[in-house]
């Protein structure tokens, strides 16, 4: 049998007293639990009754909890014709609705139409009264962020680095080009990592970036979107640049990864992006370092205009080709262009043949048939020779 409970000592503690009217059929109920509710793994039941009729009308429903609150729950109104419920407080040790099963409760509660959310003050466990209805606000949805424009450009098609350990250029001897010691595409990652604004869990992840070009760099480019999961960035996106990873997830380690020693591959260090510039493109450059381990690489971030900047090669004048054409025939390949211009060509599986600073024209005789490609100031185009 439902206890029916005073409510005086609320009513100084909540709001003004209310006009009742019937519970519509599928309106939404919350109810907001305080430390002494929520204690003891507590769950959560609604009474839904009409003693106006004979015999009593009465309906329990469980409570669930709303996504993306703290200690909010909510209950959906079942058909029928109900003037009164109750919030109950129910024995986590059981499962069905029934006074016994009862801990502690509301008064009998009406519904003025509008308000829909009874809070729990601190300290109560029993009583909270039609006075302490107000109405629940969903919290405003988070925009997606994105989608954001992550890449990275490696020049060293272009640059090769001086000293033993890379110091005094930028670039480094083609160990992130695309077609490098023709294994086809290097394996390149981006490593992820923030916290959600939701639960301030840490959410990690890796994308694999497309290789394109900007004026004559390959790049590694990837846009993120909402189906990546941007949607509740807390405080900072963090970004990894890795290649040639061995493990999903190297060594076992978990996330983030930021040290050389975490992995089997090449780095080019870890990027922080504030929350309020991650709906911005972000473009950064592979450098040379002067010391760090093998295979560490330092990245400089650049604007959009740096990176479309067209870069120079050692030797070469400052003018780069940007139009050409490429031909080929009976054992031959031929481009023209006008300028100098940094020519590779390889076999389709990626083992370099030639490399040369040409001025005006290339040329290569003597292949075997089949597909090669020609890349010409880092933009590379898939040739057939007969």
């Amino acid at each position: 049998m439902k206890k029916w409970i005073t409510f005086i000592l609320m009513a100084w503690m909540c709001g003004s007293t209310m006009n009742a009217v019937n519970i519509p059929a599928g309106t939404e109920l919350y109810l907001k639990v305080n430390d002494n509710w929520k204690s003891a793994n507590a769950r959560f039941a609604a009474y839904f009754f009409n003693d106006a009729v004979s015999p009593v009308a009465e309906m329990w429903v469980d409570f669930t909890a709303v996504s993306g609150e703290t200690d909010l729950y909510k209950v959906v109104t079942p058909a029928g014709t109900w003037p009164n419920v109750i919030f109950c407080r129910m024995n986590s040790g059981t499962t069905e609705n029934n006074w016994d099963n009862k801990w502690n409760q509301s008064s009998n509660l009406t519904y003025d139409g509008t308000a829909d959310l009874i809070t729990i003050l601190d300290g109560v466990w029993d009583g909270t009264g039609d006075n302490c209805w107000t109405t629940y606000i969903p919290p405003t949805p988070l925009e997606p962020l994105g989608p954001i424009t992550i890449r990275l450009c490696n020049p060293s098609v272009l640059w090769t680095c001086a000293g033993d350990n890379g110091e005094g250029g930028i670039g480094l001897a083609n160990d992130w080009d695309p077609l490098k010691d023709g294994q086809g595409d290097v394996d390149v990652w981006f490593y992820y990592w923030y916290n959600s604004t939701t639960n301030g869990q840490l959410k990690t992840g890796k994308v694999k970036p497309d290789v394109i070009y900007v004026g004559n760099i390959p790049c590694y480019q990837y846009i993120f979107d909402a189906a990546d999961g941007f949607g509740d960035i807390a405080g900072s996106l963090n970004l990894l640049f890795l290649r040639r990873l061995d493990l999903d997830d190297p060594s076992g380690i978990g996330f983030p990864v930021q040290t050389p020693t975490d992995y089997n591959g090449y780095y080019a260090g870890d990027q922080t992006i504030n929350v309020e510039d991650i709906t911005e493109s972000h473009y950064w450059i592979i450098q040379c370092m002067s010391a760090g381990g093998e295979g560490y690489r330092g990245v400089q971030e650049m604007t959009e205009e740096q990176v479309e900047e067209v870069f120079t090669p050692t030797g070469l004048p400052q003018t780069l080709i940007s139009a050409y054409t490429v031909t080929s025939g009976s054992g031959i390949i031929q481009a023209q262009f006008e300028g100098t211009a940094a020519v590779e060509l390889y076999t389709v599986s990626g083992v370099l043949l030639k490399k040369t600073a040409a001025v005006g024209s290339f040329e290569q005789t003597g292949l075997a048939p089949g597909l090669y490609i020609v890349k010409i100031n880092g933009k590379a185009d898939k040739v057939a020779v007969k």
